[in-house]
């Protein structure tokens, strides 16, 4: 006999409707409950009946997710949205973008993207999970994206802009870098760095926020050492910057990612510049390179499981009748902050 949510009740002893709301990810149970409840679900095997459900709704039980950005960056993510996904019956399919979005021409990246999107539409998918590379674009062209993904999807059918926010009207969830900028120059000040220098470009859109977000808060200096970001080349590009770094310009270098920070140390390291004794050195996000001991690098990220619960948590709402249009955008948290050096100079 197939486990239902019953059974699952009864293992744990708890009423049904809890158990409902926990794999739905709602209501208002705490998150050591949802996690008991999702433990309990997968050690007794428990598989939603997608064909009466689909009978019942006149729905595929299917989800689509469109990468339009770096998939390597947002696997774990994607890993926690087809998990609760999973635990409430749906199936993703996911697309991606253009292999490469700095050197594609926006047409591609733009007719790459709407053309996926287009497939997942016929596949008659339940719902759109939408993270885009246009938000690399000019404003000119994420305004025809957007015009015509409202074109090719259904007034009303369920869309969540990932982390690609604008005023396109869909439901999206995404990180301010703006303020996460702020937050990182706050946490700074208050440990007594006063000379900060944002390792990053001052041309694509996150970067730039991430900078003006440092620049923003009172009695910082910060000025900006260009690096490209990117993710294949990001720890090259570190390693290039670092060249041209002379001890005493700064007191903390920020990276705008992790792979820069590291490529920074190993500059710096072969140019006798200590971290953290001469120079503290930190990354606007986080990543598995962080990791790698010994590793004087500290990191200033947001938390990307909300972020992927977030999504779904939207989705699920809007797949039950729910709000359409809402924003939501997270907080910041430090890791690795013991790196930092303990007397500011």
């Amino acid at each position: 006999m197939a486990v239902t949510q019953k059974d699952i009740a009864r293992h744990l002893n708890i009423d049904p409707s809890a158990v409902s709301y926990a794999l739905k990810d709602t209501g208002t149970g705490s998150a050591a409950t949802r996690r008991q409840i999702r433990e309990a679900a997968r050690k007794l095997d428990y598989r939603p009946n997608i064909l009466a459900r689909g009978m019942r709704t006149g729905k595929t039980g299917t989800i689509g997710v469109l990468m339009g950005g770096d998939f390597q960056k947002l696997a774990g993510q994607l890993r926690q949205i087809e998990e609760s996904a999973r635990l409430q019956g749906y199936h993703v399919l996911t697309g991606h973008g253009v292999s490469d979005v700095r050197y594609a021409p926006p047409e591609d990246i733009l007719e790459t993207e709407i053309n996926q999107l287009d497939q997942f539409m016929r596949f008659q998918v339940d719902g759109l999970v939408v993270q885009t590379a246009t938000i690399y674009l000019s404003d000119k062209h994420q305004k025809e994206y957007w015009d015509r993904v409202r074109r090719l999807v259904p007034e009303g059918h369920p869309v969540v802009a990932f982390d690609s926010p604008g005023d396109h009207g869909f439901a999206q969830i995404s990180v301010d870098r703006f303020q996460w900028g702020q937050e990182a120059a706050r946490n700074l000040r208050d440990l007594g760095y006063q000379n900060l220098l944002y390792v990053g470009s001052k041309k694509t859109f996150f970067s730039r926020q991430l900078y003006r977000g440092l620049q923003s808060v009172a009695r910082l200096r910060c000025k900006v050492l260009e690096a490209e970001v990117t993710d294949d080349k990001s720890v090259f590009e570190g390693h290039r910057a670092a060249g041209s770094f002379e001890k005493g310009r700064a007191q903390v270098l920020v990276a705008a990612n992790a792979r820069i920070a590291h490529g920074l140390l190993i500059g710096l390291m072969e140019k006798g510049v200590r971290v953290p004794q001469d120079v503290s050195l930190v990354a606007l996000d986080s990543s598995e390179i962080l990791e790698w001991p010994p590793c004087p690098i500290s990191s200033f990220e947001y938390r990307s499981e909300q972020l992927a619960q977030g999504v779904w948590q939207m989705m699920i709402q809007q797949l039950e009748g729910g709000n359409t249009n809402r924003k939501n955008q997270l907080g910041f948290s430090w890791g690795g902050g013991e790196t930092l050096k303990e007397n500011i100079g």
